[in-house]
């Protein structure tokens, strides 16, 4: 379930529904990851979020001072997937590298 991207696929309510639906298919795990943005991809998306989503642009700056999110905003976005995951029958715990 990559890429996550905040603000856009991370809500709790939007990753149960995914997660969901990943279960339906008879998925027993599931991965998942915050999005990252090397530097040309970067330029792309911020210009895709200046267009569409404007409001975003300046919490993507903070988060991203460069190509991955903070690492205390990815370790919560794992957090809370690990728990919807266990919620919906998608995890017997896989540990993360590093959290």
């Amino acid at each position: 379930m990559m890429p996550l991207v905040p603000g856009i696929s991370t809500s709790r309510s939007s990753v149960e529904r995914t997660l969901e639906a990943i279960r339906a298919t008879g998925a027993r795990f599931v991965g998942a990851n915050v999005a990252r943005f090397d530097p040309v991809v970067r330029e792309h998306f911020f210009t895709f979020l200046a267009r569409e989503y404007p409001g975003l642009v300046a919490g993507y700056e903070r988060l991203y001072s460069n190509t991955s999110a903070t690492p205390a905003y990815v370790r919560a976005v794992n957090t809370m997937v690990d728990q919807v995951a266990v919620k919906v029958g998608l995890r017997e715990s896989i540990p993360r590298p590093g959290c």
